[in-house]
């Protein structure tokens, strides 16, 4: 699996996102998560992060791309590389 988050499962108001998780780190998405808390539910499955985000009116593709800029950008600053 790359770095770049693979969608496996798109539908209207509704996406699951599969990140990996030896490039996404858990307290970044711990803060994601904790942001996006009104739009999406969050699941561990195996060793790889599995995010379930459902839209409250937004397009779902757009929350997973404010989703992960959001963990990427948290990644940054607190120089979790």
């Amino acid at each position: 699996m790359g770095i770049m988050p693979k969608t496996i499962q798109s539908l209207k108001k509704k996406m699951k996102i599969k990140l990996n998780n030896k490039f996404y780190k858990k307290e970044a998405i711990d803060e994601a998560i904790n942001s996006f808390r009104g739009v999406c539910q969050f699941r561990v499955i195996n060793d790889s992060f599995e995010i379930e985000v459902k839209s409250k009116g937004s397009n779902a593709e757009n929350i997973e791309l404010e989703f992960l800029n959001f963990a990427l950008g948290f990644m940054k600053e607190k120089l979790l590389f």
